[in-house]
């Protein structure tokens, strides 16, 4: 995990990383977050990387399906 130093918005996550889990690569996103009552803690996202997300510039998909 690395520090985000690329944070456009608020939203963007705090902190990044891949990971590879028998051969699959997966992007890993962390954000810092404090409770109603005051305590800090951490909301962590980890999915498959694919062409969608590590290529935007490729729009075209070459799977017929529509997810």
């Amino acid at each position: 995990m690395f520090s985000n130093e690329k944070k456009k918005t608020e939203n963007s996550p705090d902190y990044t990383g891949n990971c590879m889990i028998e051969g699959q690569v997966y992007s890993i996103a962390c954000w810092n977050n404090v409770s109603k009552t005051g305590k800090p803690y951490i909301t962590m996202r980890i999915r498959e990387e694919s062409d969608e997300y590590t290529n935007k510039s490729n729009t075209t998909s070459s799977s017929s399906d529509p997810f």
